[in-house]
């Protein structure tokens, strides 16, 4: 009823109910990474501890709006970004949905390196096909 992990983002965001258009879990990672970890070397490579992990994937499920990202509560950026990879993992679907996957390859093959502006213009228009709560 509760769960986080594995639900699609539509499902999470209205249940949720936070006005973001993220779920919470996706809104605070993000926020935290950008917080103390740009310069981070590989931030988004290693995972940091598993169990360190497993406490906070649980966190979010108990409650999303509760968690505590600080460096204070969470010292490992790692565990942070950890989480957050796995949650965007473990979507049904993917963030960029399978349908318009092949869309998208599609458009970078035709990509013209001397019109970036018409490059652009795809792309977005693309981007504009994916369910809100994907963009």
């Amino acid at each position: 009823k509760n769960a986080l992990f594995g639900v699609d983002l539509e499902t999470i965001i209205l249940r949720e109910n936070s006005g973001l258009n993220v779920p919470l879990l996706v809104h605070k990672c993000v926020q935290e990474v950008e917080r103390r970890a740009l310069d981070t070397v590989g931030i988004y490579r290693l995972c940091g501890s598993a169990r360190r992990k497993a406490m906070l994937r649980e966190s979010f499920e108990n409650n999303a709006q509760m968690v505590d990202l600080s460096p204070e509560n969470v010292s490992d950026i790692h565990v942070v970004t950890g989480v957050l990879k796995d949650y965007l993992r473990e979507l049904p679907e993917p963030l960029f949905t399978n349908a318009l996957y092949q869309m998208l390859l599609d458009a970078l093959s035709v990509r013209l390196p001397c019109d970036p502006e018409g490059s652009a213009k795809l792309m977005l228009s693309i981007l504009e096909c994916l369910p809100s709560a994907n963009q």
